[in-house]
């Protein structure tokens, strides 16, 4: 009777095995997605003027989809939305916009813009001459019915500056975070060409009693300039205790209005607010 028992158990087992497997392959292939998007640029940074070419491609899993339209988000300094259609036809204005279809692989039509089965493949060029410098966000988006399927990117719009100044500013004091340490004795010496014919230089120190933190700086370069603010983007460099390791996108923020400077990574692990500028001078 032992070996009946266990065999029943072995059984049932089984079965209990089966039916999970089946629910999540019914479960998997309800919820597969109808579409794959795929993005890529040829750069992520631009000096304002220039331009940065999207590669932007759709797989298309079903084989009679939906596809509404496609849509584009910039947002930053400024914003902009605008959509196309899948022939790759602004549908509204699209400032700094312009989208090519490239290719469609083997599809045919289906429900509105619909394809059954294959790729399309768009090559959109955004013409940064018209944005002011920053950081922005950018989706590129894909809407079938209620649904909607997205691509992002984060690009950066460094400011054309044509005047042949430097800029050289010292801050001191302030509030800052380090690997989760608050400083307040803090300094920072900071060198760029307005113009980026070429990059600047500069130096943080962090110091609150024993623990002292220097940062050097690199590759200073302005994003935006106004008669009230200068914003400049650096790599920097972290020493502590003889170890080195690199700090990337360092945002620098000059209020030359009110002689306060901030600072803060892309990542938030280094953070500085309202460091009092002695000496500004250029800009």
């Amino acid at each position: 009777m032992a070996k009946i028992e266990g065999g029943v158990k072995t059984t049932l087992f089984s079965v209990i095995i089966n039916v999970a497997v089946i629910v999540l392959v019914l479960f998997l292939s309800v919820n597969a997605s109808a579409f794959i998007l795929n993005l890529n640029s040829d750069k992520e940074e631009v000096v304002r003027g220039n331009k940065i070419n999207f590669n932007f491609s759709v797989q298309i899993q079903e084989d009679d989809p939906n596809i509404t339209q496609f849509n584009i988000d910039l947002v930053g300094p400024q914003n902009v939305s605008c959509a196309f259609d899948s022939e790759g036809n602004l549908i509204d204005s699209c400032p700094g916009f312009t989208v090519t279809k490239k290719s469609s692989g083997e599809i045919g039509y289906g429900y509105g813009y619909g394809y059954g089965g294959g790729n399309l493949e768009f090559e959109i060029i955004f013409d940064s001459t018209l944005y002011k410098g920053g950081f922005y966000d950018i989706d590129f988006s894909l809407v079938s019915g209620n649904e909607t399927f997205i691509k992002s990117k984060e690009i950066r719009i460094i400011e054309n500056i044509l005047e042949n100044i430097t800029c050289s500013v010292r801050a001191k004091s302030g509030n800052a975070t380090l690997d989760d340490i608050n400083f307040k004795k803090n300094t920072i010496s900071l060198f760029v060409p307005l113009k980026n014919a070429r990059l600047g230089t500069g130096s943080i120190v962090l110091q609150e009693k024993k623990e002292r933190f220097s940062i050097a700086l690199e590759g200073n370069r302005v994003i935006h300039r106004d008669d009230d603010v200068l914003i400049m983007l650096a790599d920097g460099i972290k020493s502590h205790e003889g170890v080195e390791s690199d700090i990337d996108d360092i945002v620098i923020t000059i209020d030359k209005k009110n002689k306060k400077l901030s600072v803060e990574d892309l990542t938030g692990e280094l953070k500085i607010k309202d460091m009092r500028i002695y000496l500004i001078k250029g800009c």
